[in-house]
């Protein structure tokens, strides 16, 4: 996004999920929208206040996106260039509700743990993206200097398709974590 944009903070501020819009806007000089956690749980106040302010760039967890989206104006509820969707599976229905409402949004499914400083792993959803086969929205690929593993009970990488617990590895892991 450029240096300008517009973020809006809809976690409480103690939350590790609102610092994927916290930095950027602080760093490059955009507007950061810190809300009241009334109006973060108030759909169409919320709606009112985004198509008001014109807000760029939104994280939010897909159930409480999903429960904002009940406004009389659900489009309002989404920002106009960047949806991150993150704390949570996001599914592809959601995905498809956003995409109906607002075509030139970008979305991001974000994932990260607080150990690895929030964002480790991030899907781009390609517009107009069917389904590959499961309900939920793939975490994607590693971002830079970070190392994802998935294995089984026995730490062994799984093969392709075969389910396996994520391990991280990187710099962006914490110091002093284990296991």
């Amino acid at each position: 996004l450029s240096p300008e944009s517009s973020y809006a903070h809809v976690s409480t501020i103690a939350a590790d999920l609102g610092n994927t819009v916290l930095f950027p806007p602080l760093c490059l000089g955009g507007c950061l929208h810190v809300l009241s956690q009334e109006l973060c749980t108030d759909p169409d106040g919320l709606a009112a206040y985004f198509h008001e302010e014109g807000v760029d760039c939104l994280k939010i967890v897909p159930s409480h996106l999903g429960a904002l989206l009940a406004a009389a104006h659900p489009e309002r509820v989404l920002p106009r260039k960047l949806l991150v969707l993150g704390g949570e599976a996001s599914s592809w229905e959601l995905i498809h509700t956003i995409e109906r409402l607002r075509p030139d949004c970008r979305i991001m499914n974000h994932y990260g743990p607080t150990e690895t400083t929030v964002g480790v792993i991030t899907y781009a959803v390609e517009p107009g993206q069917e389904e590959p086969g499961a309900p939920i929205v793939p975490l994607g690929r590693p971002l830079p200097n970070s190392r994802i593993y998935l294995l089984d009970r026995s730490m062994q990488p799984v093969l392709p398709g075969v389910p396996g617990e994520v391990f991280i590895g990187g710099a962006g892991v914490a110091r002093g974590y284990l296991n």
